[in-house]
């Protein structure tokens, strides 16, 4: 305009200017790094520090400054704050200046949405503001619904043939990162050893919110793979903050029958039936086991009692032998009527008689006292020969002698007299030999005999 030279020489003596005309905001690049320096791509955020770092896509006027703050209340910069430039790539053409700021979340911050607000300035003055909202802060883990299997406490069981449906469900308030389930066989060691499967990947999964927020797992399994007892199965949700929660169900799978009676049994129930204890009895002291003790114990009371009557009567036997030895020893010569000592020479005829008197006194000798008031039962009739006793002579004192007068006749005649009466005794005789009565014979009272006075 009104411009005559129609030449355009550049420079400081030329007739032009280079002109940038510059309408766009800058932008940036932001990238969050962990306390390792290491890039952070969980969208969760748990406590501890964070370096948030961006690249400007125009080199800048000004520092730029950055808001953290959260929906919770959670502000760290309190009204903004500088950032601090870390490169400015000037020597590439390609890369703008590089800044960053590091912020720390407490354990005691609640959770809630994130928010980076960073306010930047380039060299024609305009301004522009930068906000992400991909962060929250995750205070808290993900919660985990179990729907089925049923749990063994509600009285449900699975039967072979039957198909065991695993349905669960985890819910994050900020996104679920994965959905695990495993099972524990012979839970509680009821009816086996106990083994447990490593983890799994749930299948069937459904996104409900479709923001990875709340998800569905819902999957089949035949019971036919379990043994009968008691099972457990365990599922769990990660968040991206990795918090991690868990829930088990116990469920029980069981293999019932029916007998011949019509009753139905399960081989698990019975397995867990107790054995009956055992009734204890206490027996009384009248009861057969007492009685058959009391029994004993006076069996042998009476068995002490009779041994020592035998001990006893042992002990009496040799005394009372010696004191009738004569009257043990004869009763076989009374039974047979003979003497104890046989006389050969007089039963042969070879040799001289001894003297009756000898034997009849050895007889007598021999002979035992009777038995007082008892039966003999080898008793026999002895054959005597009866004789006066003869009584004592007393002597008659005659009155003239009493008076001193004596008279020599008749004193000889007495003496005479009594001569005479010796003279006629008669001498003793032999004593008959004795027969052995008939067995047959009547048992009969032995006879007394009275020992003759002197």
């Amino acid at each position: 305009y009104n411009n005559t030279n129609s030449d355009i020489l550049e420079g400081l003596s030329g007739n032009s200017i280079l002109v940038r005309e510059d309408t766009l905001a800058p932008t940036v690049e932001l990238q969050l790094l962990d306390d390792e320096n290491s890039e952070y791509t969980s969208p969760s955020l748990i406590a501890g520090t964070y370096t948030i770092k961006i690249e400007a896509s125009e080199k800048l006027k000004t520092t730029p400054s950055i808001e953290v703050v959260s929906d919770t209340g959670f502000n760290v910069t309190g009204g903004g704050e500088l950032m601090t430039q870390i490169a400015d790539n000037l020597l590439n053409p390609n890369k703008g200046p590089e800044y960053s700021y590091s912020f720390t979340i407490p354990g005691s911050a609640n959770a809630g949405e994130m928010t980076f607000e960073m306010t930047l300035i380039d060299e024609s003055d305009n301004i522009g503001i930068t906000t992400n909202t991909n962060y929250h802060i995750d205070a808290k883990g993900p919660t985990v619904t179990i729907y089925s299997p049923s749990p063994s406490s509600e009285g449900s069981k699975y039967l072979y043939g039957n198909k065991i449906n695993l349905m669960f469900a985890a819910e994050d308030d900020v996104q679920i990162l994965d959905l695990q389930y495993r099972f524990t066989f012979n839970y509680g060691g009821l009816t086996g050893v106990t083994s447990t499967s490593p983890w799994a990947d749930a299948e069937g999964i459904t996104d409900v919110e479709e923001d990875m927020s709340t998800l569905v797992s819902d999957m089949d399994f035949s019971a036919g793979t379990f043994d009968a007892g008691q099972h457990a199965i365990t599922v769990r949700g990660i968040d991206t903050a990795g918090n991690e929660v868990s829930q088990r169900v116990v469920f029980v799978v069981d293999f019932c029958r029916n007998n011949l009676e019509g009753q139905t049994v399960c081989t698990f129930e019975e397995d867990l039936k107790e054995e009956p204890e055992p009734e204890q009895i206490t027996p009384s002291l009248s009861d057969p086991p007492y009685l058959l003790v009391w029994i004993a114990v006076a069996v042998n009371i009476l068995l002490f009692i009779v041994a020592l009557m035998i001990v006893q009567t042992s002990m009496s036997g040799p005394k009372k032998k010696k004191a009738g030895e004569e009257e043990d020893e004869d009763w076989m010569s009374e039974f047979i009527g003979t003497s104890q000592d046989l006389d050969m020479d007089s039963i042969t005829g070879t040799g001289a008689a001894k003297e009756p008197e000898n034997e009849e006194k050895k007889e007598e000798e021999s002979e035992p006292e009777p038995m007082k008031d008892e039966d003999d039962p080898f008793a026999v009739n002895l054959v005597q020969r009866k004789t006066r006793r003869k009584k004592e002579v007393v002597e008659e004192i005659d009155e003239d002698e009493a008076e001193g007068i004596f008279w020599d006749d008749d004193d000889e005649e007495e003496d005479d007299d009594d001569e005479e009466e010796e003279e006629e005794e008669p001498a003793p005789r032999k004593r008959p030999v004795r027969k052995r009565p008939a067995r047959k014979a009547p048992t009969r009272k032995r006879p007394v005999r009275r020992k003759a006075k002197d």
